[in-house]
């Protein structure tokens, strides 16, 4: 393990899988729960819609869009 900043709020934590914070792990799993519920119910939705309809910053969703598919990479 070392010592690193988040790449997302810029802490100091200890990085072990990500380099991301433990915070900002859980901010990105959650806004991701609500995003896959919201395209669940609404399909067809575009990120606009996501940014409107959930009050998410546009650049927020396009980060958690990016962060989940580097997930589902590893």
């Amino acid at each position: 393990m070392k010592l690193l900043n988040c790449a997302k709020c810029g802490s100091l934590f200890l990085m072990d899988k990500s380099e991301y914070c433990e915070h900002c792990v859980m901010w990105y799993s959650e806004t991701y729960a609500r995003i896959r519920d919201y395209l669940r119910t609404k399909p067809n939705r575009t990120i606009w819609d996501v940014h409107e309809d959930l009050n998410i910053p546009l650049s927020d969703v396009q980060q958690v869009l990016r962060y989940m598919q580097e997930q589902e990479k590893r």
